[in-house]
């Protein structure tokens, strides 16, 4: 879609995601713990597949230092070209895409699949990391209860994460075939509410919501988020749960890949 093509109703700020990635560049090693535990994951996957696989294209720059050598090392990549999404070169070269976290917070989903999918060669594999429903549901519905209460109302304050079922569906209509899906439930504990959103920011993963509210509900509204937070979800020992529901996905393209 061009810059004139009903903007107004694509689900993510696509200007928003460049800048919350951008800030989170000079932290990111420091709260990196979730691409790091996907991607040792996505190497795993990877070395169990059976054939020759020399050429990968990984979509997303979010990804530890030491990931390309640990692919070649365990899985026996011979290449790896690592691209922002905007910036990726789909064209027909490639025996894998792997795509850790980085396909969960952009427009026109199943588009992006069918790039991803014409651009691996015949029997090519796509591998991919997205967060999925579950994902940070304490948070979600902490800042529901908070805003419901101080501003009589709600505004999307958290990503909506897809479901197994519909990213199953979207796989076999980008035209992938024998698709699996499996879900591993991931809980990281944090001493406030505070410490959570800090991880979230410098990971990248700001609300980039197109309908978000752009105002600062101010110290008050994160206090009362967090008291709901405490009281609804807090363990024994005062710690919060953040639940992520890291989905990988793995799809095959046919011998006479199109």
């Amino acid at each position: 879609m061009g810059p004139d093509d009903h903007s107004n109703n694509l689900l993510f700020d696509d200007n928003a995601r460049k800048r919350s990635h951008q800030k989170a560049e000079l932290h990111f090693r420091q709260h990196d713990f979730l691409f790091r535990h996907v991607c040792d994951d996505i190497v795993e996957r990877l070395s169990m597949i059976r054939g020759d696989i020399k050429n990968v294209l990984c979509l997303g720059t979010r990804v530890p230092a030491s990931f390309e050598s640990t692919l070649k090392n365990r899985a026996g990549v011979k290449r790896m070209t690592i691209s922002a999404l905007d910036k990726a070169p789909f064209t027909k070269i490639f025996d894998c895409i792997i795509s850790p976290l980085s396909l969960h917070n952009v427009n026109h989903l199943p588009v992006v699949l069918k790039h991803i999918r014409h651009s691996l060669k015949p029997n090519g594999v796509f591998l991919a990391a997205l967060p999925g429903e579950k994902t940070l549901h304490e948070l979600r519905a902490s800042l529901i209860e908070t805003e419901t209460a101080l501003k009589n109302g709600t505004s999307p304050r958290v990503l909506p994460f897809i479901d197994k079922e519909q990213i199953g569906h979207q796989l076999l209509q980008a035209g992938f075939t024998l698709p699996v899906i499996d879900r591993d439930l991931l809980t990281v504990t944090y001493r406030d509410i505070y410490a959570l959103m800090h991880d979230l920011r410098y990971m990248g993963e700001s609300n980039i919501l197109t309908g978000r509210n752009k105002i600062y509900p101010g110290k008050s509204f994160f206090e009362h988020a967090q008291t709901v937070y405490h009281e609804r979800f807090a363990y024994p020992d005062g710690r919060l749960p953040a639940t992520f529901d890291l989905m990988y996905l793995i799809g095959w393209t046919k011998e006479d890949n199109p």
